[in-house]
C-alpha cells in the first residue's frame, strides 16, 4: 500500500521505470510518482500506461530530446518554487541515452536537489546475465553512418572491459559486420 499522506522534499527525482515487465518498479518509485506535482516523461502515452497500471493519476509533461531545452526553464522555475517533480524515461534509467542530462546539470548549477531513485537498468540487466566480465564500459548508441560506426568502434576497441552498446534490434544484423571486422583480432 502506498502512503499518500507523507511529504517529499522538494527536488527533481530521477526514477527508473520498468524495461518490459510493469511489476519491475519499486514501491518507493511508485510513492514518489504519486506524490509528485507532475512527471516529466519522454512519451506521455508510455508513462500513462505505467501510471494507469498502478492507478496513479498525475499530470504528465512531455520532456524529450527535441523539447528539453525549451521546457527546462519552466521546469527549473517550478523546482525553485519548491515543487516535487519526477523525471522518467520510457524504460529503464533516465539520462542513459535519454533526455534529462541538460536539466540535471542546470539543477546542480542552481543548487536544486536532484535525487536518483534506483531501479531497472538495461545496461546492468544485460551485464548480469552476459557471462562477461563485470568490468564494463557503456558505449551508448552507435551512429547511423558506416563511417561513424567504424571510427567509434576503432576508438573503443582498446578498452580492456566488456563493451555495452545500445541499438535497435533491427540494426543488429547490419551492425554485426562492423563488430566482426573491427574486433576480429582481439
Amino acid at each position: 500500500m502506498i502512503k499518500q499522506n507523507t511529504k517529499l522534499d522538494p527536488a527533481l527525482y530521477v526514477i527508473s521505470t520498468p524495461i518490459g515487465n510493469m511489476q519491475d518498479i519499486s514501491s518507493r518509485s511508485l510513492r514518489i510518482l504519486l506524490l509528485s506535482d507532475y512527471i516529466l516523461c519522454e512519451d506521455t502515452r508510455v508513462t500513462a500506461k505505467l501510471l494507469n497500471f498502478y492507478k496513479i493519476k498525475k499530470k504528465l509533461v512531455s520532456f524529450h530530446l527535441f523539447n528539453e531545452k525549451e521546457k527546462s526553464q519552466r521546469v527549473l522555475e517550478d523546482l525553485n518554487s519548491k515543487k516535487v517533480l519526477s523525471l522518467v524515461s520510457d524504460a529503464g534509467t533516465p539520462t542513459l541515452n535519454d533526455p534529462g542530462r541538460l536539466l540535471i546539470s542546470q539543477c546542480y548549477e542552481l543548487g536544486i536537489k536532484v535525487i536518483p531513485v534506483p531501479g531497472p537498468s538495461a545496461v546492468l540487466c544485460a551485464i548480469s546475465v552476459s557471462g562477461f566480465s563485470d568490468n564494463f564500459y557503456f558505449c551508448g548508441f552507435l551512429g547511423k553512418k558506416s563511417s561513424e560506426i567504424e571510427r567509434y568502434l576503432s576508438k573503443v576497441k582498446i578498452i580492456k572491459a566488456s563493451l555495452v552498446f545500445f541499438m535497435p534490434a533491427r540494426d543488429l544484423s547490419k551492425n554485426s559486420k562492423f563488430f566482426f571486422e573491427i574486433f576480429s583480432e582481439i
